[in-house]
C-alpha cells in the first residue's frame, strides 16, 4: 500500500496534519470514534490526556483490524465546546500519543460539538485506514 502526504504549494506548511492525503487501491478501514478513557476504561478529567488515550485506543483499534497507524488516512476529531485557546492540549496529546505510536501527520478536521456520550467525554476521534 502507497499513502503519500502532501500539503498546498506556496501555502504555509499546517503542524500536526497534512492537507490531502492519497492512498493507492486497497482495503478501507474505519475506526469507530475512540474516546479518552484509558484501557481500565479510567476516564482523565483534561483534554490533553484523552486526546492521548483516544489516539492511542485508536492505534489498538488498527491493529486489531491487521491496520497500522501509518494506514492511517483521515481522522475526525470531536470536541466539546471547542475554541482556539484548546490548541496546545490537541498539540501535547497528540505529542503524546506519538510516544506510543508512531502516527503520521494526516488529512485532518476537528469539529465543535455541544457534548458526547458522558458528560465528562471532551473528545472522540475517528479514522479511516487504507491497507
Amino acid at each position: 500500500m502507497n499513502i503519500t502526504h502532501h500539503n498546498i504549494p506556496g501555502a504555509p506548511a499546517p503542524t500536526g496534519y497534512c492537507h490531502a492525503t492519497v492512498a493507492e487501491t486497497g482495503k478501507i478501514v474505519f475506526l469507530s470514534g475512540q474516546v479518552g478513557a484509558d484501557e481500565k476504561g479510567t476516564l482523565p478529567p483534561g483534554l490533553s490526556d484523552q486526546i492521548k488515550n483516544a489516539l492511542v485506543n485508536m492505534g489498538h483499534a488498527c491493529t486489531a483490524a491487521g491496520a497500522d497507524v501509518r494506514n492511517i488516512v483521515k481522522v475526525t476529531f470531536y470536541v466539546v465546546n471547542w475554541n482556539v485557546t484548546m490548541m496546545q492540549h490537541i498539540i501535547e496529546g497528540t505529542t503524546a500519543a506519538k510516544e506510543v505510536y508512531n502516527f503520521p501527520d494526516t488529512a485532518l478536521t476537528l469539529i465543535s460539538v455541544n457534548g458526547l456520550f458522558t458528560p465528562d467525554m471532551l473528545v472522540e476521534i475517528e479514522g479511516v485506514a487504507v491497507i
